[in-house]
């Protein structure tokens, strides 16, 4: 691409206007349409027109939201929004809450609350002078924003524990139990600060069970912070909300709004259940050229909420699009992505060959892979009743359920779930669907047509499959039908050219 960096001012307006508009068209004609109904490969899609409007609002507004008197009526609008998003997640509305540049801060801000708890010193002292090593404990399948954290918090990335999971991808609340039991012995010399779940995994879209989870937490007295950035949007519909069972017992609560609901990138929530949890730990008290002590003011100043000073007014993004759908367009929204997904997994199973269902979604999130005819002759060349590998006996249709619930069907008490079991690595059809499905995924970025992302599963010895993330209101169940035809056309043409290839080579 041709990207311009003048060295010179225009001569006139009308030189400036047409650099100015070179740049925006090719802004526009080199980048991904993220609005289109086909984009489903991040768990974000374009956001809707009253987004854009509201992020034109802001930038003419060109204000931080971090005191009161330089944006009166964000402030306002931003506390009273953030105890309505608190009682949707029945937490008092007197909670410490903030709107945050994306999860990963969010998530960092949640620790930093857990950490002053556990040791308010570190604060000043850093955390070379604790006594015990801090821990963090969250899931195989979470974020990598929490072992980042970690790692920013002085905690170390080592020190983020991966606790296994269920052939569902949620944490197994038996081995936190464990692991919990085992750091709190006297003779240990570590200190859990934090255990993290999550609601609404990257991948596969998984919900950790929060009730045994916060029940674990209670026992052993440990600050449990819930990651839902991608599933708390499901807090919106009284029909899903269950799924967040027990969330209020939470000490704190990271939620984007960017995600499922159609607000533009970034939009982020963190609610803190104590109050002065946040604040304590981060405040800033030497900043009187910003916070004045005035009560009529302070109570609405909230950069002490923030790491940040001056901050983009995100706020208004949430709160045009409240007005605009109000809650109840929200939950349609989110029910409508919940159905797509459950429709896809649906006509995957019914298509069969070439595709395999990874797992059931549990969200909005379907995963699975388009199988090669190579992969598929590889599979019938092998017994299926002794191949350790799933995906192979998917392959062969010796299974017909998603891989994962197979898995876990036939695997022993405390064996792990692996989808090849293989003793060193994976097998030869394992290789074979890693290159297939990054060879699919390259032509069908050069076929132009729709956009989905493939992603692999270390913790199962799963090999790249694709992932299919349903968020945005303009995808329909035709589109469904669309993609899926679009997989099977370009994997038939993938297996004609690779027959070609080997014809040649003989």
């Amino acid at each position: 691409a041709d990207v311009e960096l003048p060295e010179h001012a225009p001569r006139d307006a009308e030189e400036a206007r047409a650099r100015v508009l070179r740049g925006v068209d090719l802004a526009l004609a080199r980048s991904v349409r993220t609005s289109s109904p086909l984009f489903l490969n991040r768990l974000y899609c374009g956001a809707e027109p009253v987004g854009v409007a509201a992020e034109c609002v802001i930038a003419a507004l060109n204000t931080s939201p971090d005191t009161y008197s330089v944006a009166p009526l964000i402030s306002l609008v931003q506390q009273k929004l953030l105890a309505r998003v608190a009682t949707l997640f029945r937490l008092p509305r007197s909670v410490d809450a903030t709107f945050c540049p994306g999860g990963s801060y969010a998530n960092l801000l949640a620790l930093l609350a857990a950490r002053h708890r556990s040791d308010p010193d570190a604060q000043k002292a850093g955390v070379g002078g604790c006594v015990k090593r801090m821990l963090v404990l969250t899931s195989a399948q979470a974020h990598y924003s929490v072992a980042r954290a970690a790692m920013v918090l002085g905690i170390g990335e080592s020190n983020a524990i991966r606790v296994p999971c269920d052939n569902t991808g949620a944490m197994d609340p038996a081995q936190l139990r464990s692991a919990l039991a085992l750091y709190h012995l006297a003779s240990s010399n570590c200190k859990v600060i934090a255990v993290c779940a999550t609601v609404g995994t990257t991948v596969l879209g998984a919900i950790d069970p929060l009730a045994d989870i916060s029940a674990v937490c209670a026992e052993y007295d440990v600050w449990l912070h819930v990651d839902a950035c991608y599933g708390g949007s499901l807090i919106m519909s009284d029909l899903l909300r269950d799924k967040l069972e027990c969330i209020e017992r939470a000490n704190s609560i990271a939620w984007n709004a960017h995600k499922l609901l159609g607000v533009p990138l970034q939009c982020s929530v963190l609610l803190v259940r104590h109050t002065d949890a946040l604040r304590g730990a981060i405040s800033s008290r030497s900043a009187e050229y910003l916070y004045h002590d005035d009560p009529d003011e302070r109570e609405l100043d909230s950069g002490d909420l923030s790491l940040q000073c001056g901050r983009r007014a995100d706020v208004l993004k949430l709160w045009l699009a409240w007005l605009r759908f109000g809650r109840a367009g929200f939950a349609a929204r989110v029910e409508h992505a919940m159905a797509l997904a459950k429709i896809c997994a649906k006509q995957l199973r019914a298509r069969g060959t070439p595709f395999v269902l990874l797992a059931e979604p549990e969200t909005t999130n379907v995963c699975f892979w388009v199988t090669s005819a190579l992969a598929r002759c590889h599979a019938l060349r092998h017994d299926p009743d002794g191949e350790p590998c799933a995906l192979a006996r998917a392959c062969a249709g010796a299974d017909t359920q998603p891989v994962l619930s197979a898995v876990d069907d036939a695997r022993k008490p405390g064996e792990s779930i692996l989808v090849c079991k293989r003793e060193a690595g994976q097998c030869a059809l394992c290789g074979v669907m890693e290159r297939r499905t990054r060879v699919l995924y390259r032509a069908m970025q050069e076929d132009g047509v729709m956009l989905i992302n493939y992603s692999s599963l270390p913790e199962f010895n799963a090999p790249a499959f694709f992932r299919l993330a349903f968020n945005s209101s303009r995808t329909s169940v035709a589109h469904v039908v669309l993609i899926l035809n679009k997989f099977v056309e370009l994997s038939r043409a993938l297996d004609e050219r690779e027959a070609l290839s080997a014809d040649t080579a003989t």
